[in-house]
């Protein structure tokens, strides 16, 4: 399985990009293929062209598993619960595995 990881926090290397490189982790047993921080794609995300952004967006056309940490109320579907966790614990409990647990197959039929 391919998959990739989208973070769109504005700090690079984020808590939310680690998040959910550890979830994909958790889910597949295995590191993301891909890693796009949108925050390092830099100015070329404000005009045309730019080879960097050709690059990111051909990357997240091709996955299998596709993570996008994103707010559900800037209107993204999702086919399964959200995952909430706590920025200073997410790292030591178990969270992550525990949604792994009750959801991994569930995301495997999507």
């Amino acid at each position: 399985m391919i998959t990739t990881v989208v973070a769109g926090n504005p700090k690079p290397g984020s808590r939310t990009l680690d998040a959910a490189t550890k979830l994909v982790e958790s889910l597949t047993g295995a590191a993301a293929d891909h890693i796009v921080d949108v925050i390092e794609l830099g100015p070329g995300l404000l005009g045309w062209g730019d080879e960097k952004i050709d690059a990111a967006v051909e990357t997240v056309r091709s996955p299998d598993l596709l993570l996008k940490p994103v707010l559900v109320e800037l209107g993204a579907v999702c086919p399964l619960p959200g995952l909430y966790l706590i920025d200073s614990t997410y790292t030591t409990d178990t969270r992550i595995a525990d949604y792994t647990d009750r959801w991994a197959s569930a995301l495997r039929r999507v």
